[in-house]
């Protein structure tokens, strides 16, 4: 089943305002999450921000913000912005792998790619919220030539099934939302039907 929905729960919402301002919206948690993050540094731990790492994802990050506000939506086929939110599960990981401890928090920002990815119809969204936090935490250390230490594993095999736990659950809402309305948009049919 194809699944042209930004978000679904807000559907009628995001008709009405267009897929642009609809992506944009679900960018601005993340991207205002990472801005907080930021300035929580600036004053906290202004060493970090010399690091080159964490400049490069903040970099990555506002990209995806600025891609998100840019891209022509209307004129790609429907599904390509999940290309946003996997984008962002990947780059919240890598800094999340860049801060070390002091920015470990950051994985939790990964939750708003993935609800946003799962809360589908869609099969092939559903994967793609499973696999990009998996990917995203793997790939990391490897990409920063980190090395990979027993302790790590916990972090590395855990983190990324509990993201796969929130996925698959926001997808089952999903799907039960989904054969709500469209129940009562064929009971509203048929009494329709029956009135004429």
């Amino acid at each position: 089943m194809q699944d042209t929905s930004v978000f679904m729960p807000l559907d009628d919402f995001f008709n009405k305002i267009g897929r642009r301002r609809a992506i944009v919206l679900c960018q601005l948690p993340v991207s205002l999450a990472m801005g907080l993050i930021t300035f929580f540094a600036l004053l906290f731990s202004p060493a970090s921000l010399t690091d080159t790492a964490f400049l490069i994802t903040l970099l990555l990050q506002l990209l995806i913000l600025v891609a998100s506000l840019a891209c022509p939506w209307n004129r790609l086929p429907a599904g390509t912005f999940a290309v946003i939110p996997v984008a962002d599960c990947l780059v919240l990981a890598l800094t999340r792998e860049v801060g070390g401890p002091v920015l470990s928090i950051v994985g939790l920002l990964i939750a708003f790619p993935v609800i946003w990815l799962a809360v589908s119809a869609s099969k092939t969204r559903l994967a793609l919220a499973i696999t990009a936090p998996l990917l995203g935490t793997i790939a990391s250390p490897l990409a920063l030539g980190s090395e990979i230490e027993q302790t790590d594993l916990i972090r590395m095999i855990l983190f990324p099934v509990i993201m796969e736990g929130l996925a698959i659950t926001a997808h089952l809402v999903a799907g039960g939302v989904l054969k709500h309305r469209n129940s009562r948009d064929q009971k509203d049919l048929e009494l329709v039907i029956v009135s004429t």
